[in-house]
């Protein structure tokens, strides 16, 4: 049985005294984990609510009278607040962290609401059959990230769990029906409900199940769509304005979290007031439609941002993607002296980075088509082989549905030509005893007659002798020889009746005789048909070993076919490794581009400062061009008054600051010729 803790405060760990404390939340009063070191606890004892725009759209949309099982329930927020709100028949809290699970059973008990039937609390392990882990992990101060998904590491820290073990199919035998299934267990969402795919295929039960940003969540929903549920996704903030205890909300502005809402019944509604506190709820209908919702849904941004309008909020994202802070904007003074360079307006910028990104995105999308061609080419492979197999599948069912056939088949035919031996043997053993009755009687008969005919015969020699004595005294009594004579012939009369009867006994004894050859016939022909009898059954045998065969041969192909199915699931590993391998590559992508970005952003900075250096060298190369031309010209003005021997080298000099090479050869020619002239 799972485990049952009397009170909160017996154990160790969160249970012990030292760190419970009690808060008032609009659940009741909670026992929670100390608030300094736990997340949850934290928003409880600050705001004393957690989620309630959940509690209040699950209640909004179940019935009076509901069974509702929290499976990850960690300290019952979630089955008060509902059961707080909607008059429930049952409420089974479930918590495998057996820490937390003495405050658990002491909120529940402590706070149950009048209306709530029945409420129960287990701790227990709910999960798929086979071994589990004896420990889960969590984030150092959040004990709401307990999960038995995720092996302790440099950022988690083991965590101790439920001894007791328990499947959903065991949960709901012991505790349900339920009609609603809530389950919040950071990872395993997706291996409970597949261990219980049989209920799921068929069940009216809803299932809320949460939803985080990991490719888990679309794992999930791709199954639930293939059950054929109807699907939903909730997103609702933390902490809402209107809290239980009127506090400002400042923890995690921004953070939403959000969950499914999967039903075969109608759809889900959101009332107004969810509505205006920012809460979002959007069919699923797809994979992608939920990847997309959860891209659409804020899970931080920085506090100064709480309470703008949707102008003043889209404005400061603007900022914070261009790197822009209120301090220096349009700011003329720059504290390192320098003057702020100028930038284009704020749309062209935007306008640049988005045809930037939209370049990149492109390449990328090109790079996902390229992939998506060899997935989709996987996927048709995948098909293929999945509907040779299905097809396969249907033969196989189709043999065993004529082998069933044909045993039954035999089965009657082996009961009927049974039922036939037996009516025979029957009928056998009746002719036999009517025979044997039938001989006793002629016996008894024969017996009796021939017990008659030695009477006679004793009567006959007795009247011989009888009739020796009256021949004897014939002369002397004549009379009495006539009256012997009459005797005599009367006797011989009744000689010619007993010959008669015995020729009667002869006719009987011969059809005696024909009638046992008959059943000597008889017994032949019944040898004849057990001798068919036994040849069939050794047929039977035959089939029935070829049957056997058959069977074997069968399950030879199941056996390939389940390993024709390991082989599949091998391939969909290895498809779903890949596409860890170009999400990763996606992700590297992303920060190439952060990158990249961040590069360009300094290469524009370092082009700008290069720009204002080129501008001020080009000042200074204008103002010396200015001072040689003037020069230059001061120079021309002594030519004519000076001897050459002093202004040549000015000239020289300013037709080489202007690169005036032509005119220095000329210079230099003439130098030549007036040397060459003679001194007059």
């Amino acid at each position: 049985m799972p485990q049952a803790i009397p009170s909160a405060n017996n154990g160790s760990g969160y249970g012990s005294k030292k760190q419970v404390q009690e808060v008032e939340t609009r659940y009741g009063r909670l026992q929670v984990v100390d608030p300094e070191n736990d997340l949850i606890s934290r928003f409880l004892a600050t705001y004393g609510e957690w989620g309630s725009c959940e509690t209040r759209f699950v209640a909004a949309n179940l019935a009076d009278g509901a069974a509702v099982a929290d499976i990850g329930a960690f300290l019952g927020t979630f089955g008060l607040g509902v059961a707080g709100l909607r008059p429930l028949r049952a409420l089974c809290c479930v918590e495998a962290n057996s820490s937390t699970f003495p405050l658990l059973h002491h909120n529940i008990a402590a706070n149950k609401p009048a209306s709530l039937e029945a409420a129960v609390a287990l701790g227990a392990i709910v999960g798929p059959a086979g071994d589990l882990p004896g420990e889960a992990s969590m984030i150092p101060g959040n004990a709401g990230s307990f999960s038995l998904a995720t092996a302790a590491d440099d950022n988690r820290v083991a965590i101790p769990v439920a001894a007791h073990h328990m499947t959903l199919a065991a949960l709901r035998q012991e505790h349900g029906p339920f009609d609603l299934i809530k389950i919040d267990v950071e990872g395993l969402e997706l291996a409970i409900l597949r261990d219980d795919q049989e209920f799921l295929e068929t069940c009216d039960t809803t299932f809320w199940l949460e939803c985080n940003e990991v490719p888990g969540s679309l794992d999930l929903a791709e199954f639930l769509l293939d059950r054929g549920f109807s699907l939903f996704y909730f997103a609702f903030p933390a902490t809402t304005a209107d809290n239980f205890k009127k506090a400002e909300p400042v923890d995690f502005p921004y953070g939403y979290e959000a969950g499914l809402w999967a039903t075969r019944g109608t759809a889900p509604v959101m009332s107004d007031n969810l509505r205006v506190a920012g809460c979002i709820l959007k069919p699923v209908k797809s994979r992608e439609d939920l990847r997309l919702a959860l891209w659409m849904t804020p899970h931080w941004a920085p506090a100064t941002w709480v309470g703008r309008s949707h102008q003043e909020t889209v404005a400061l994202a603007a900022h914070s993607l261009l790197g822009e802070r209120l301090e220096d904007y349009l700011v003329a003074f720059v504290p390192d002296g320098s003057s702020r360079p100028w930038s284009p307006p704020l749309p062209i910028t935007l306008q640049q980075q988005i045809d930037d990104q939209k370049i990149q995105i492109q390449a990328l999308d090109t790079d996902l088509i390229l992939e998506r061609e060899k997935t989709s080419a996987l996927a048709e492979q995948c098909a293929t082989v999945k509907a040779h197999l299905e097809n396969t599948l249907k033969e196989a069912r189709a043999q065993k549905i004529l082998l069933v056939q044909e045993r039954e088949q035999a089965a009657t035919y082996a009961t009927t030509v049974t039922k036939q031996l037996d009516d025979l043997a029957k009928e056998a053993r009746a002719s036999k005893v009517m025979l044997a009755q039938e001989r006793d009687r002629a016996t008894h008969v024969i017996q009796s007659q021939a017990s008659q005919l030695e009477h006679l015969h004793a009567q006959l020699n007795d009247t011989l002798s009888e009739r020796e004595r009256i021949v004897t005294h014939a002369n002397n009594l004549t009379a009495i020889n006539e009256g012997l004579t009459l005797e005599k012939d009367a006797l011989l009369q009744e000689r010619e009746r007993i010959v008669t009867h015995a020729n009667n006994l002869t006719a009987i004894n011969e059809g005696l005789a024909l009638e046992k050859d008959a059943l000597l016939q008889e017994r032949e022909r019944i040898a004849t048909h057990a001798n068919n009898l036994t040849a069939i059954h050794e047929g039977l045998a035959l089939e029935k070993d070829a049957l056997l065969q058959e069977r074997e041969r069968i399950a030879t192909h199941a056996r390939n076919l389940t390993a024709i199915n390991e082989g599949l699931a091998l391939e969909k590993d290895a498809l779903l490794q890949e596409r860890e391998r170009i999400i990763t590559h996606a992700d590297n992508l992303a920060a190439t581009l952060d990158e990249l970005t961040r590069e360009g952003q300094a290469l524009r900075r370092e082009k700008e400062q290069l720009r204002l250096e080129a501008a001020a060298l080009q000042q200074r190369e204008a103002n010396l061009t200015h001072q040689v031309q003037t020069l230059s010209g001061q120079v021309a003005g002594m030519y004519h008054s000076t001897s050459w021997r002093v202004t040549l080298p000015i000239r020289l000099l300013s037709r080489l600051l202007r690169g005036d090479f032509k005119e220095l050869k000329r210079l230099y020619a003439r130098k030549r010729g007036m040397s060459s002239r003679p001194i007059l």
